[in-house]
């Protein structure tokens, strides 16, 4: 007789079907917002990031916001979807981006105590696809940086990366944070912001060194000398 298996048997049995490599909910939330940002089929997904669809059959949570990321991802491709911020302004030729001087007086009131800083930055990042680098900034900052092949272009890349802060009063001003992407010529490729959790994403680079830059109440962070694979 074949019976449903209760709770009970199911966490023992999911328990002792982990692997070594499986991945946790924040690992499976990156590789996620990658495969969704590229508009991968299922099978595709499947196979570059099997540790993903692993983590998925034991956490719907994380299928479920899969899938709405992903059909998020195919109303933006479609044409269908409002961005839900704008894109900020070029700098100005001091590097920072006019706005910031106009919203400076804001984020300080309404975020007291933020020391100023001049900058904070590293230096030195070489990518390989679907190998995260993780550089720790100031102020208990840290950037993860992934890098893929366009699945347009396969011979160009696209860039990933994941801001998070330790400080709660920081994290409240990621929404919408500008970032940018120069050359080491200073001229900028591409400028986005990033998202609720402090992810963004560049599309359809060439092979080569970038500087990625972020302002984040009125801290500025750098870093450079990022080597996309070719």
């Amino acid at each position: 007789m074949n019976e449903k298996p209760n709770g009970l048997t199911r966490l023992v049995r999911d328990v002792f079907d982990m692997r070594d490599d499986d991945i946790q909910c924040d690992q499976a939330a990156i590789q996620a917002t990658h495969a969704a940002d590229a508009c991968l089929d299922d099978a595709e997904s499947r196979r570059q990031y099997p540790g993903l669809w692993r983590h998925m059959q034991f956490c719907p949570d994380c299928a479920a916001e899969y899938r709405m990321a992903l059909t998020l991802a195919h109303l933006e491709a479609d044409g269908r979807l409002e961005p839900v911020s704008p894109i900020p302004p070029l700098p100005d030729p001091a590097g920072r981006p006019p706005f910031w001087s106009q919203v400076k007086e804001t984020l300080t009131a309404r975020f007291p105590g933020f020391p100023v800083l001049t900058g904070a930055g590293a230096r030195g990042v070489e990518l390989r696809a679907g190998a995260p680098v993780e550089v720790t900034l100031r102020l208990g900052l840290r950037v993860s940086f992934d890098s893929a092949a366009n699945p347009r272009d396969p011979a160009l890349c696209d860039l990933f990366c994941a801001v998070v802060a330790d400080d709660p009063p920081l994290r409240a001003t990621l929404e919408g944070a500008p970032i940018w992407l120069q050359l080491e010529s200073g001229a900028v490729v591409q400028e986005k912001s990033l998202n609720d959790v402090g992810d963004g994403a560049f599309y359809q680079l060439a092979p080569q060194r970038y500087t990625w830059r972020l302002y984040l109440a009125d801290q500025e962070f750098v870093v450079s000398d990022i080597l996309l694979p070719g």
